[in-house]
């Protein structure tokens, strides 16, 4: 990879290309050359780290002999666009979002010949195909520490981003699939007990079954894997782009992030006004100016809450992004 990378910018004469050129032959061509690679081995981290001191170079204006000074950090431009960065590849990341691709197949393509192949070899437990242990193969660990969260960029990500759908059951395992409430080993069908039940343990037995309660089965339906962030297109790669980044989307970030999200709550119950939550960023704007009337001075009050939350929120983001603090 790096070889092929060298000989294509051996061709190219940076001094006579502008910041913009450059940057375009760097995100369209360069980035995309180990594309192939990527999406079936984990590279070594020193390879990845070659790669990016040769786009780096480039970038600068630079080549192998000479180099131009960075006026900005790597990790910055790599960054997205709403982060204040140019949206380049970050082929770390990258690379774990290919590989996580053979996670989410495990779950939706069970009849290709891969998949048999790989159960032939490993076998499956519980619905599941089994590590392997030190008999797996490099590639096959790479992807089981992805699937199960012990990978070294974004940990559980992959495993917090599926959801089973359940139709008739017939497919989903009760104790081990995400199938309730997101997390993995939730569920409560069997409820003959080795053992009679401490007052603590009938408290979270009965969580359950509240869960449970309204929960119905679609005996005309399949048990299908949903990826949660976008259940209609499945696994998307620039999922994982923005891996090292806060949020995808500035409707995520502002209105329902975890992190940010309950922010908006605060601020209505400090108002003493309550409403809807909208997911569209400019109609959450319209919704909350017009939460206490239509006055004009109050629409101007509220209008400039707004964008103080939505200031602190971007503030916020960028200190823990860029400076690691909160």
């Amino acid at each position: 990879m790096v070889t092929r990378i060298q000989n294509r910018l051996s061709g190219w004469k940076s001094r006579f290309l502008s910041f913009g050129g450059r940057l375009i032959l760097l995100k369209s061509v360069l980035t995309s050359l180990p594309v192939y690679a990527l999406s079936f081995f984990k590279a070594p981290s020193g390879t990845i780290s070659s790669i990016d001191s040769i786009l780096n170079k480039f970038f600068w204006g630079g080549s192998e002999d000479t180099r131009k000074t960075s006026w900005i950090s790597w990790t910055t431009i790599c960054s997205h666009r709403e982060y204040g960065g140019l949206g380049v590849r970050q082929l770390k990341e990258f690379n774990v979002a290919l590989l996580g691709k053979w996670c989410w197949r495990m779950l939706v393509d069970r009849e290709g010949l891969w998949f048999r192949v790989l159960t032939a070899r490993y076998g499956i437990e519980r619905g599941r195909l089994r590590e392997g242990g030190r008999s797996g193969s490099s590639w096959w660990r790479e992807i089981v520490r992805i699937r199960d969260g012990v990978a070294d960029i974004g940990g559980g990500w992959f495993g917090e981003s599926v959801v089973r759908k359940v139709g008739d059951g017939v497919g989903t395992f009760f104790w081990t699939d995400t199938w309730l409430d997101g997390s993995w080993g939730s569920g409560g069908a069997a409820w003959v007990w080795r053992r009679q039940l401490w007052a603590w343990e009938e408290e979270m037995l009965g969580e359950c079954q509240a869960l449970l309660h309204n929960f119905v089965l679609q005996d005309q339906s399949l048990d299908v894997w949903h990826w949660r962030p976008d259940p209609i297109r499945g696994y998307p790669y620039r999922c994982l782009f923005l891996l090292g980044d806060c949020c995808g989307t500035a409707q995520h970030l502002f209105i329902s992030c975890s992190t940010f999200g309950s922010l908006w709550s605060s601020v209505r119950s400090w108002l003493g006004v309550s409403s809807a939550e909208p997911l569209d960023l400019a109609d959450h704007f319209r919704q909350f100016t017009f939460i206490a009337g239509g006055v004009r001075a109050r629409r101007a009050f509220l209008q400039l809450i707004w964008l103080i939350c939505v200031w602190t929120i971007w503030k916020e983001r960028n200190n823990r992004l860029f400076r690691n603090s909160e």
